[in-house]
């Protein structure tokens, strides 16, 4: 993994989503929000450990990352469900996770070599 894109892209997930959760109702922010940060700040942190880790211990971090992934989408999903966002917001909260998830896929690929 010479190209550090994935932190760029993980980076990005925070930024968006510090920006984002400051419009949550206020009982939410240090509920659901905290969450929310805590899991996309795991994410960012997982993907450096598995980027120093020898190749042979890179693979149930990133497992975790998808499932990390998984859980974001479904806090988000929430969110939107009970109102706090709308779909433009989902979605830009969203694809950063889908794309992630695609980069972590390849990454977990090149393991299998």
């Amino acid at each position: 993994m010479e190209d550090h894109s994935i932190f760029n892209k993980a980076g990005d997930l925070n930024k968006i989503l510090i920006k984002g959760l400051r419009n949550l109702p206020r009982d939410q922010k240090f509920l659901l929000g905290d969450r929310i940060q805590n899991l996309a700040g795991d994410v960012l942190e997982q993907l450096i450990e598995a980027f120093y880790l020898p190749k042979d211990q890179k693979g149930p971090i990133l497992r975790k990352v998808n499932i990390n992934l998984e859980k974001l989408r479904h806090f988000f999903r929430l969110c939107f469900e009970l109102g706090y966002i709308n779909s433009t917001q989902l979605k830009h909260w969203n694809d950063p996770v889908q794309e992630l998830g695609r980069m972590v896929g390849g990454w977990l690929k090149t393991l299998e070599k």
